[in-house]
This record gives C-alpha cells, structure tokens and sequence, in this order.
C-alpha cells in the first residue's frame, strides 16, 4: 500500500476474543499483511496479548452469548454505537447472530455501509427449544430479514445446507452470498491418518454443550 493510499480499516464484532484467536485468527493476519488495519470488538475471554501481539487492536464490549436480556442487550448496543462512531472503520465483520443484528444496526446508524455478517451456524436462537427462546424466534426472524443481507453486504456461510436454508427463508440475497470451506483447522499442522482396526474407539473433541453437537454424538452412540 503507497504512502497516498489510505489503510482501510476492519472491525471484527464477536461475542468472544477467544474464539476469534481459534477460528479468525489467520484471516486477520492475511489483511494485516495486505496493508489493513484490523480490530476486534468483543468480550475478552483471553489473555489481552494474546491479541495484541498479532498487530490487532482491541475494543472491549460486553455482549453475551446467551443472555436474554433486553437492557443488556441495549447496553451493548449502546456501547457498540460509541466504538463504531468514534472509530468509523471502512468494514465492519460480524460473526455469529447477535453480533450480525447488533452490529449491522449500529454500523447503519453511523454510517458505515460495507458490511460482512457470517452466520457460523445456526445458533441456539434456532437450536434451542425453550419457551422463551421460542417466543422470541419470530422477531429474531423478522430483524434477520432486514439486517443480515442489507445493501452494501456480505454473508459468509460454512456449509451447503445452511446456505440453502438461509435462502430459502429469504434471509440472504444469493448475488451477495458466499459459501466457504470452513474456518479454524491449517492443514499444514493437522494431517489426515490412515483409518484404524476395528474396533474404533471415538472421542468427541468439542465445547461440551448440547446444541454443538454433543447431542448428536450422543445418538450416533
């Protein structure tokens, strides 16, 4: 990038600065290498160097995963508007649906119109089969439907099945969608084995919650 050029700026927005550090990581050091300036917006569930040293700045938000509340959830957005206004990056990247409405409204509000929401996965806004979960699900719906492929957007999905939902619910515009391999695994570092004898012992390597997969390793047993 030439001295006359201006740096363009990424904001990530996450629920958690540790699973950026798994799963991002190495997409952020493919844009700082090409001459962006990266930022990650999220809870920090991690040492602060563990970000830092990476050339990334960091802004703390407190948003939870779960957590239902309507005045946190205010208070997130509160706090998401303040950051964005007074950095105003040239793109903001939203991973996982809180931070996709959160920050898709707030970027809005401020200004900033190249967005990039992805998805990863359904979360347990579809997963979970709770009374209120269930109750709100229909606004969720509705919000998705306007701010997860706005104008000027991009969505990101890592798998077929999921992308064909999201279509076929109207949610996403197939002109400005994207399907990838995935995210988190360098296969210079992790190598396929040779399938072993019978008998197979399984292990399940995963966050021990039940929406993730635990359940359906569970019936598969």
């Amino acid at each position: 990038m030439s001295d006359n050029t201006k740096q363009l700026r990424v904001f990530f927005v996450f629920t958690s600065a540790s699973f950026f550090l798994s799963h991002f990581l190495s997409r952020a050091k493919d844009l700082i290498k090409n001459g962006y300036s990266v930022s990650l917006v999220g809870t920090l569930d991690c040492k602060l160097n563990e970000i830092s040293k990476h050339g990334i700045d960091f802004y703390e938000l407190k948003i939870s995963r779960r957590s239902l509340s309507p005045l946190a959830s205010l208070e997130t957005c509160i706090d998401l508007f303040k950051i964005l206004k007074k950095h105003k990056p040239d793109i903001v990247h939203n991973v996982a649906w809180k931070p996709i409405i959160f920050s898709s409204v707030v970027a809005k509000l401020v200004g900033i119109s190249f967005i990039v929401n992805a998805p990863v996965g359904k979360g347990f806004f579809f997963t979970d089969n709770s009374v209120l979960v269930k109750f709100l699900r229909f606004s969720v719906t509705i919000l998705l439907k306007i701010f997860l492929n706005p104008p000027n957007s991009f969505v990101v999905v890592e798998n077929k099945g999921h992308l064909s939902e999201l279509l076929e619910k109207h949610f996403i515009k197939a002109e400005r969608s994207f399907l990838i391999r995935g995210a988190g695994v360098d296969i210079n570092l992790f190598k396929a084995t040779e399938e072993p004898e019978l008998p197979v012992r399984l292990t399940l390597v995963s966050r021990m919650l039940w929406g993730k997969g635990v359940g359906e390793f569970v019936d598969a047993v």
